[in-house]
């Protein structure tokens, strides 16, 4: 099976990277939000609605980069990652109708004030700057594992 792509022709060890490293991020997307309900910093740092949006901006600048370049395509993951800043955002825009509601739909009272205690705005820059940061720093690892690991076994 091949798809057509920039005029070359995706192979099937193409498309088997592509189901390797997406199933991983989403295994480990799904360790995240199983461990959010410990603690209210862990939730805030996970997943939503911007998700959409960050997909289609990281497509774009794949494709401004050419879809060949490092640095364009860490750049193109870095605003990937921003996507699951989407979930928490409500904390910070209806801040305490929120805490209201998660209050009277039974979360713990002790879970709703860290919850309320951590939702400042220094944790909100520290939400949209850790994906970036992280982003970047995945990336170079995955590129210094794909370097090793997949040129040898001659995937690429």
């Amino acid at each position: 099976m091949s798809t057509q792509k920039n005029g070359k022709l995706l192979q099937g060890k193409d498309l088997i990277s592509i189901g390797i490293f997406s199933a991983i991020y989403f295994v480990l997307n799904f360790i995240c939000m199983l461990l959010s309900g410990l603690h209210p910093v862990i939730w805030i740092l996970i997943l939503l609605g911007t998700f959409l949006a960050a997909c289609l901006l990281g497509e774009l600048i794949r494709f401004l980069g050419g879809y060949k370049s490092f640095l364009w395509n860490a750049a193109a993951f870095a605003a990937f990652s921003l996507g699951m800043t989407g979930s928490p955002l409500p904390i910070w825009i209806m801040r305490e109708s929120f805490l209201t509601q998660i209050s009277e739909q039974g979360m713990a009272e002790s879970y709703v004030s860290t919850l309320r205690a951590l939702s400042s705005q220094g944790m909100l820059v520290v939400m949209i700057v850790a994906p970036v940061i992280a982003a970047f720093v995945g990336a170079w690892i995955a590129n210094g594992m794909f370097h090793k690991h997949f040129k040898k076994a001659g995937m690429v």
